[in-house]
């Protein structure tokens, strides 16, 4: 049923292509509009990819995606340094 909300609603779109590979956008049901492992290794596999999670009662929806990011560091001391190790090592990847 949400499979055919989806198609329905991207079908009159021509921007838009319902394709089975080589995508750039996946949109699955995902419970809560929340990645799961196959979602995140669907990601890791296919880094540049993006994906719609919408839940199963079409009510939540999510974009997931996998960014690159940097941090300046503004001073560069052995307590920065530190900070910034702690703070990567903590952070989640998705």
């Amino acid at each position: 049923m949400l499979r055919d909300i989806v198609r329905n609603a991207l079908l009159d779109d021509p921007d838009i292509a319902i394709v089975s590979d080589n995508a750039d956008v996946v949109v699955l049901e995902l419970a809560n509009g929340e990645l799961d492992g196959a979602g995140r290794d669907l990601l890791l596999d296919r880094p540049a990819l993006k994906i719609v999670g919408i839940s199963h009662d079409g009510r939540i929806a999510g974009l997931h995606e996998l960014k690159a990011s940097h941090t300046i560091m503004r001073e560069i001391t052995p307590a920065a340094l530190r900070e910034v190790v702690r703070d990567a090592a903590h952070r989640p990847l998705f």
